[in-house]
């Protein structure tokens, strides 16, 4: 079939040829029409209309061979149909003989469908060629029919013309011929492959004839010993059933207790069902009863328990107050960037009471520390003050005071005690609390109010509001045993804009610096030293406070903090220092005769507050994250050890009118005596004077 889907398609090149053979002929033809009309005579014109006569009777001739040619190309398809039909029939009756056999085997109805399918395919692909064939057929009669309405008209012109369609004429007698042989080697083929079709057919058939015998004779035997095994099965039934019928003789009275001990039951499991149900009820309501009157009681505990811890707190102040302790306030400060993308906290504050403040070590173990005051994160400045206020109020009567802020280096010291400008911290609303208490007591008393700023720089003492901050100054003892520090400059201040101006003088002259820890990392000590002197109008009693607030520079670990070069001295200058305040507090808690306060400038200028008769109150700040838990553990185990320190009742800066006198007096020998020595000078706001 392929060979003449082939053949059809090498007939439409051959067509496709002719047709341009033709229209090169047309183009000759008139090309020899013009010679002929130039060169030839009358007598040559007239001998070619006989040639010309002549070649229209061969061409006659030609044409009835060509119908002769179409009757031959008739038989053929007659021939073609004919031995369609054939195969249509013959396969029709293989298909009626492959039904009558009984296919057992799978690979057999496979190859049944395979020949089914070839023999379907086979058929398709004649019945193409056929219609290929008849629309080629037609093509070509159709193209020759109008190429010898062309020849007819042209052949009367030239001689050449008709020699040439003639031979075209018999090269497609001879492709004619052609295709006729390879159609009949087609046929042939078809012939000889229906015969191999067929013997491979009747060998399929043999085939499956056995196979049939084979299954019959095997099925035989498997039908035999199924029987043998269905005739024991019933045997060995027979005797398990009457086993079982024995057996269940004996069972069945058993199986009627039963029966009747289960109805009992089961009318036992009713009423108990109802009793549980009426007990349940009663139980529950008892229960509910109990666990309300627990709840009271809880309750009443919790409030007994909150107003014995507010008790408690008060007479702890108490006996701070009377015994002279140290106060010790925590202040966790809220996380920030330094510390990190979401930082694990391990800072909370104990449920039952809020002072308690309780820290996750790096083990996974929780610690609890006893403050006087714990601040958290999200408590503002302003709740710090108001616990601090009545410290700083004290200082207006007549009282020492001491505030320090200790803790590692980040933890917010700085803050708590300046602060920035829009939320100021203790320093600056401590010095607003002092004038309005003096505006308060005004009718009464007048006050005055001066205040330093100096810093402890690597173990140096400097001036932050002198003109020349890098002067170096020293601590000396006065005749009263009181400290002081020469050629410290002091400004006496009337109002808070003074105030503002002053600190934001001494802020320029601190040591700062930035480190791993810290982006401003204070590197210094910073002391803010208020005197107030107040006068009586009235009985001309006169009073002395002093409030120093302390700015401690933050202890760090030099590997965390990454200091380096000069940051390094800082650090070992800062850290030995803290060192010596650790040492000052370890002999006051152990009440030692000796306390080394000249260790450190640090120590020996907090000896008028830490050495007794002042009130002092540290402020610890702490980190909340876990990175920092070792130094935060640091810093509140020595603020419990701070806690324990007894000072001493604070004592009251009073002095009458006639010891005022007689000290003004004395004052005034003292100074007209050419052996007498300079005192300490106070000059206006803005102009710092130094004693020399």
């Amino acid at each position: 079939m392929l060979n003449l889907t082939k053949q059809s398609e090498g007939h439409k090149q051959k067509l496709s040829v002719s047709d341009d053979e033709v229209a090169r002929l047309r183009a000759e033809v008139e090309g020899l029409r013009q010679a002929a009309e130039t060169t030839l005579s009358k007598q040559a014109v007239i001998k070619l209309e006989e040639q010309n006569t002549k070649l229209q009777d061969k061409l006659l001739r030609k044409e009835a061979e060509f119908v002769e040619l179409d009757l031959k190309h008739q038989e053929n398809e007659k021939l073609i149909g004919q031995l369609r039909l054939d195969l249509s029939q013959r396969k029709e009756q293989i298909v009626e003989k492959f039904i009558e056999i009984p296919v057992e085997s799978e690979a057999a109805k496979l190859e049944l469908a395979y020949y089914k399918s070839e023999a379907k395919e086979l058929t398709q692909t004649i019945n193409r060629v056929k219609n290929e064939h008849r629309t080629e057929l037609a093509a070509c009669e159709t193209k020759y029919q109008e190429t010898i309405a062309g020849m007819q008209s042209e052949i009367s012109d030239a001689r050449g013309q008709y020699t040439k369609f003639s031979a075209m004429l018999k090269s497609r007698d001879e492709k004619e011929e052609e295709a006729n042989n390879r159609h009949k080697t087609v046929v042939d083929g078809l012939e000889k492959q229906l015969k191999q079709k067929k013997s491979e057919l009747t060998k399929l058939r043999q085939d499956m004839v056995d196979k049939v015998v084979e299954l019959e004779q095997r099925r035989d035997t498997d039908l035999e010993n199924l029987q043998l095994s269905l005739t024991q099965n019933m045997a060995d039934a027979a005797k398990e059933n009457k086993r079982l019928k024995e057996r269940l003789g004996e069972v069945q009275p058993q199986l009627d207790e039963l029966r009747a001990d289960y109805l009992h039951m089961r009318e036992l499991c009713v009423q108990l069902q109802q009793l549980n149900k009426s007990e349940t009820i009663s139980v529950a309501k008892q229960l509910n009863n109990a666990i309300s009157q627990v709840n009271e009681h809880n309750k009443d505990l919790v409030r007994k328990y909150r107003k014995e811890v507010a008790l408690r707190k008060k007479y702890h102040n108490e006996l701070v107050e009377l015994k002279g302790n140290i106060r010790v306030f925590c202040r966790v400060r809220p996380v920030i960037k330094e510390d990190g993308i979401s930082p694990h906290t391990v800072l909370t504050a104990d449920v039952d009471d809020e002072d308690v403040l309780v820290v996750e070590n790096s083990k996974g173990r929780t610690q609890q520390f006893d403050v006087d005051k714990l601040f958290l994160p999200e408590m503002s400045q302003e709740k710090v003050f108001d616990e601090v206020k009545a410290l700083v109020t004290s200082c207006v009567d007549g009282y020492h005071v001491c505030i320090f802020a200790y803790g590692q280096t980040g933890s917010g010291k700085t803050y708590t005690m300046e602060g920035p400008s829009s939320d100021p911290g203790i320093n600056q609303r401590a010095l607003a609390l002092l004038f309005e208490q003096a505006a308060d007591r005004s009718t009464d008393w007048s006050f005055d109010i001066k205040v330093s700023v100096l810093e402890i720089y690597n173990e140096t003492v400097r001036d932050l509001l002198s003109s020349d901050p890098s002067d170096k100054l020293d601590i000396k003892l006065n005749q009263d045993g009181n400290l002081h520090v020469p050629g410290l400059s002091w400004v006496q201040v009337k109002n808070v804009n003074e105030v503002n101006q002053t600190f934001e003088l001494g802020h320029q002259n601190r040591a700062t610096a930035s480190t791993n820890m810290n982006e401003y990392s204070s590197r210094s000590h910073a002391l803010l030293c208020v005197e107030v002197t107040g006068l009586n109008r009235t009985t001309g009693a006169k009073t002395l406070g002093k409030l120093h607030l302390v700015d401690l520079a933050g202890s760090e670990r030099v590997s965390k903090s990454g200091a380096d070069g000069a940051r390094l001295k800082e650090a070992q200058s800062i850290n030995k220092s803290l060192s010596a305040l650790g040492d000052v507090i370890a002999a006051l808690r152990s009440r030692q005769n000796f306390v080394p306060y000249r260790n450190s400038k640090l120590t020996y200028l907090l000896q008028e507050s830490l050495g007794g008769d002042s009130k002092v109150l540290m402020i610890v700040q702490v980190a909340p994250v876990e990175r920092h838990v070792n130094e935060t553990l640091c810093s509140l185990n020595f603020a419990q050890r701070v806690r324990s320190v007894e000072l001493g009742a604070a004592g009251r800066k009073l002095e009458s009118a006639e010891v005022t006198a007689l000290k003004g007096r004395l004052a005034h020998y003292e100074n007209s005596s050419p052996l007498s020595t300079p005192t300490k000078q106070t000059t206006p706001y803005g102009t710092p004077a130094r004693r020399k």
